[in-house]
């Protein structure tokens, strides 16, 4: 995998700062489950152009995005990892071990709540952008939905 394409070439060590992982995780899993959240959760909401300025970007405003994507990469990364791996393609078909089997709605659960979180760390990626922008970029944010509780008397779908 060319990781020039990620956000981070060091995704394990980055992830550290955000969530529990094993230090021994293989870094294959990471890096895999890292530029599927890159391509498809974030890119989905800034788009391609401001992906490349998170990624290779050089001017003050780009290493600004970045420093405010980095948190929900993480996250994203570490939902993808909770519910990508549970499982192994063999010459039978998709086998899952009994042990996976049982953590898997605990996994699900806490993939939730990482996606939830990187969500609202995309709000403020999407908040910077608003304010960057002399024009009306006109970003949909109904593509981000935390599930999460707000506090302060606001609440989003799916809190309780």
């Amino acid at each position: 995998m060319d990781d020039s394409r990620l956000i981070s070439s060091d995704v394990a060590t980055l992830l550290q700062d955000y969530a529990s992982i094993q230090l021994d995780i293989d870094a294959t899993r990471i890096k895999a489950a890292a530029l599927l959240a890159q391509t498809i959760d974030i890119t989905r909401v800034i788009g391609a152009t401001n992906l490349a300025r998170v990624v290779s970007g050089t001017e003050t405003s780009d290493l600004a995005l970045r420093e405010l994507i980095l948190p929900a990469y993480c996250y994203y990364t570490y939902s993808r990892l909770l519910t990508m791996f549970n499982g192994t393609l063999t010459d039978s078909g998709y086998v899952v071990s009994e042990d996976a089997n049982r953590g898997l709605k605990q996994a699900k659960s806490d993939s939730d709540d990482n996606y939830s979180v990187a969500e609202v760390y995309m709000q403020l990626a999407l908040d910077f952008l608003d304010d960057e922008s002399e024009v009306d970029i006109n970003i949909d944010r109904t593509v981000l939905t935390p599930k999460i509780r707000v506090f302060g008397g606001h609440e989003t779908r799916g809190s309780n």
